[in-house]
């Protein structure tokens, strides 16, 4: 399922809608580094000003 398309597309005549997406990893950044960048990276293809998250 697409979050964004599915669920948010009934607000799509609404003038303002903030989405906020969070989530914790803890582990060693060898294993887990890679894997939160290919989240950020999927973040990014879902709007512009999500490319800063995490950074």
């Amino acid at each position: 399922m697409n979050f964004d398309t599915n669920l948010l597309s009934r607000f799509a005549g609404v003038p303002e809608l903030t989405v906020r997406v969070g989530f914790e990893v803890k582990g060693p950044a060898n294993e887990v580094g890679e894997k939160v960048d290919e989240v950020r990276d999927g973040l990014k293809d879902l709007g512009p000003d999500l490319g800063a998250i995490g950074n």
